[in-house]
């Protein structure tokens, strides 16, 4: 069933794949399957656009930690 979810089967193919009455279970099988088809659609958003997300370098020396700036 994760297979053929997974390769795009809709709740009711399943349903008849698999000889279920109810689509309850189907649809457990579709939602995963979904889920990870959405994942793997916008996980490159994460990528996108480096230069708006990123934190900028800092300009000049960095101080180190507890010492006071002269």
């Amino acid at each position: 069933a994760t297979r053929a979810a997974d390769n795009g089967a809709t709740v009711h193919q399943l349903m008849a794949i698999f000889g279920w009455k109810s689509p309850a279970m189907a649809q457990l099988y579709t939602e995963e399957a979904n889920r990870r088809r959405l994942a793997r659609e916008a996980a490159h958003m994460l990528l996108m656009n480096n230069e708006r997300t990123s934190i900028p370098s800092p300009s000049g020396k960095v101080r180190e930690p507890g010492r006071k700036p002269k």
